[in-house]
């Protein structure tokens, strides 16, 4: 029997258990839109309102991975607990879009969205236990507005589009790292302000040849200071939000004949900051994908098969990139994902 497939004994002499809990999420949503064709169909106004219901059922059973803040020195871990939360909002949307020739488009939108803590913000590694009981701090749901105006033009050979957007989150939500406790909690940030340019361009196939290509360029600006802990306040006011690459692009080349199809793919993704400080961050990076398919003739036991080919990071890049979490302080609490080096892969797909 391989090591491997031993478990892991703890003090007690039973199996070590790093994490146990059960995590149980429902969501209802009501929603209607309506679209009105306006001046001889030239303009188009669309209405819309959500009304998502969000109940998140977390439960969390002792084990011995259970790492709290007791706050108390007749506190003890492991413990068992359950927390119940609902989050509810209502979403309005308008959206206009207006043609100003059979070639040319303008549009605009106004939208609010809202985002639900996640279950994990109340595991026991974001909470504070004080004599045995468990001192959940309030995490609101995260709010935005967001705005898009944009312009775009479909000629005989191509269509392109540019978009300005402006994004205008409230109670942003992120993981934070108290140096007091060294501890890092899921929590609000405030208010961030995401706004940029969006820009596309595409060229219909000609002799089998079509090609596409991106830009996106963001500013998000943390715009309040963090209270991490009762005494200490961070200056993140003004900083870049972690995890939002000032610049992204992407391009790709298509090539289609008969049954036969390829594709190469680039994208590049700007230095990247991983923490709310922005003391650190990751260097920008390319990959290259490429794909090539081939459709092979329908028989009595498979419809529309296609041998496909895949190469994902073709020249084998190397590069990192933050997890989800948007720690505070990077030398003690961010965490790296390592890019996937090159992988190939044949696959076979068919309707039966």
């Amino acid at each position: 029997r391989r090591s491997s497939d031993l478990p892991v004994i703890g003090p007690t002499g039973n199996p070590y258990n790093s994490r146990d809990y059960t995590t149980l999420t429902t969501v209802t949503q009501l929603f209607a839109q309506d679209n009105i064709s306006l001046m001889n169909e030239k303009m188009t106004l669309a209405l819309g309102l959500k009304t998502p219901q969000i109940k998140r059922d977390f439960t969390e059973r002792a084990n011995e991975g259970q790492s709290v803040v007791t706050g108390s020195v007749n506190s003890t871990a492991p413990m068992s607990y359950n927390v119940v939360n609902n989050y509810s909002k209502l979403l309005p949307s308008v959206g206009v879009s207006y043609k100003l020739s059979p070639k040319e488009t303008v549009f605009a939108s106004v939208a609010q969205n809202f985002k639900a803590p996640p279950n994990f913000a109340t595991a026991s590694n974001n909470i504070k236990f004080v004599n045995n009981v468990p001192q959940f701090q309030s995490i609101a749901p995260e709010t935005s507005t967001n705005i898009d105006i944009g312009y775009r033009v479909a000629e005989e050979d191509l269509v392109w589009s540019a978009t300005w957007f402006m994004v205008d989150f409230k109670n942003r939500q992120a993981n934070a790292y108290d140096p007091t406790t060294a501890v890092s909690t899921y929590t609000n940030v405030g208010g961030v302000k995401n706004q940029g340019l969006e820009l596309e361009l595409g060229t219909k196939p000609k002799n089998g040849w079509s090609f596409y290509g991106s830009l996106s360029i963001q500013d998000s600006v943390i715009q309040d200071n963090l209270q991490s802990a009762a005494t200490t306040t961070l200056a993140t006011s003004g900083k870049q939000f972690p995890l939002a690459p000032k610049y992204m692009s992407g391009l790709s080349a298509q090539y289609e004949q008969g049954p036969f199809t390829a594709q190469l793919r680039g994208k590049y993704t700007s230095k990247v900051y991983s923490t709310l400080m922005n003391d650190d961050f990751v260097s920008g990076y390319t990959v290259f994908d490429l794909y090539a398919g081939y459709k092979l003739e329908s028989g009595p036991l498979m419809k529309n098969p296609v041998i496909k080919f895949n190469v994902s990071n073709l020249f084998n890049r190397e590069y990192m990139s933050p997890t989800g979490s948007s720690n505070t302080y990077s030398a003690t609490s961010t965490r790296y994902y390592i890019g996937a080096p090159r992988m190939t892969s044949i696959s076979l797909q068919a309707d039966f």
